[in-house]
């Protein structure tokens, strides 16, 4: 193994001080700390046990694409977990993955330091022992070219599935569920009463059951009780006081707090 353990263990170590660094209130250390832990430290715990495998140009590219999907792929099983996604969670999620791909690497590693004794780009030999067909200069054989396109593509998948998620998730968060209640008067006072319209709107998720108490003047009260489904409402027109401040209150369920409150001001 290339490096021996000295290199997982020294990417482990680097993850455990970047998730220090995300975790402190200090921006100077936060920002290029969550850069290493989003973008490269979980990728060269990745690359580990294939580094004597892979050209200079395949470890550039392979290391941001699979340290990109990590947080990818683990945000998308946090969602579907229900897990809220906060900064601790995100530090967690890189940071365990990373060092269990050290971890990986340590475990491998004697295999890795037998399978691993032709240099990638030696031009010679091919799997087996058959000596290699060349190519013409400065070109990138089918295989090569492969090992670099197929992590981006499913990273670019990885992306595209994240993004539908997160589409879906902001289309159900913005729909807002509420009761609408409102008191309006009908006509103006006759005599010594006057009359009031209560409407109840029901736009919550499911059917409700809703309860109205309607207070006012020299002990007035009076209540009604119903259950509406979503998009339906129900209107009561009541007698109430002439004079007076006329109170109306909606309860849900058998809650005790009222759910809406509004008035109207006396004659």
């Amino acid at each position: 193994m290339a490096g021996g353990p000295r290199w997982p263990i020294g990417i482990a170590g680097a993850a455990l001080v970047a998730a220090g660094a995300v975790l402190l209130p200090v921006p100077v250390l936060r920002v290029p700390a969550g850069l290493a832990l989003v973008f490269a430290l979980p990728g060269l715990a990745a690359i580990g046990p294939l580094r004597p495998r892979l050209s200079t140009m395949e470890r550039i590219a392979l290391v941001p694409l699979l340290s990109i999907a990590v947080p990818v792929v683990g945000g998308i099983g946090c969602y579907a977990a229900g897990v809220r996604l906060t900064t601790p969670v995100w530090v967690a999620l890189t940071t365990i993955v990373t060092l269990a791909l050290c971890g990986l690497h340590v475990g491998l590693g004697p295999r890795a330091t037998r399978s691993a004794g032709r240099p990638a780009d030696d031009p010679t030999t091919e799997d087996g022992g058959r000596p290699a067909r060349r190519g013409p200069a400065g070109r990138w054989t089918a295989r090569r070219a492969l090992r670099v396109v197929l992590p981006a593509v499913l990273t670019i998948a990885l992306l595209g599935g994240a993004g539908v998620v997160a589409l879906r998730a902001a289309r159900t968060g913005s729909v807002q569920h509420y009761t609408a209640l409102s008191i309006t008067p009908v006509g103006s006072a006759v005599a010594l009463d006057r009359s009031v319209r209560v409407t109840v709107s029901c736009n919550e998720s499911a059917p409700t059951g809703y309860t109205v108490r309607v207070t006012g003047a020299d002990g007035y009260a009076a209540h009604r009780s119903v259950r509406l489904a979503p998009g339906h409402s129900r209107t009561w027109q009541l007698s109430v006081p002439a004079v007076g401040r006329v109170t109306a209150r909606l309860y849900t369920g058998d809650g005790g707090t009222p759910y809406r409150s509004v008035f109207l001001a006396g004659g």
